[in-house]
């Protein structure tokens, strides 16, 4: 199945999230001592796709209409957002969880005090949704 997604990539917002050069990366694997193969072909199919976003992914197929609970093939967003997901994780005994810098970046984050400040926050704190369970429902009681 191939979904056409040209229309929603000329209304979405790029994701400005560098990709790597294959220079960059085979220049700092030059000196390792241990390498590692990846099978990523699947790859997006890991990355959750926001609550709120998943109606823009739908399609129609003889059997109904469905939408993408994980990141699709073809939106112009998909590269950069499993980039940022590959890039800020940690892959350790068969775990993946959320790097270090990540997590003492909530721990050190000041208590809000203004609506800009719990806005700041909702969008620090948006990048573990997928390690919180009902994170949209918190996070919409931050925000009212």
């Amino acid at each position: 199945m191939c979904i056409d997604y040209r229309k929603l990539n000329q209304k979405l917002v790029k994701d400005k999230f560098p990709l790597p050069l294959i220079e960059d990366v085979l220049d700092t694997l030059q000196e390792a001592k241990v390498y590692s193969t990846l099978d990523l072909r699947n790859g997006f199919f890991h990355v959750d796709v926001d609550e709120d976003c998943r109606k823009y992914t739908s399609f129609i197929v003889p059997d109904g209409q469905f939408e993408f609970n994980k990141v699709p093939f073809g939106l112009s967003t998909s590269p950069g957002v499993f980039q940022r997901y590959v890039s800020s994780h940690v892959v350790e005994n068969g775990t993946i969880k959320p790097s270090t810098e990540k997590t003492q970046a909530v721990r050190k984050f000041p208590e809000p005090t203004t609506i800009k400040q719990v806005q700041i926050f909702l969008g620090l704190a948006g990048y573990f949704r997928e390690y919180i369970k009902g994170y949209s429902t918190i996070a919409n009681h931050l925000a009212i």
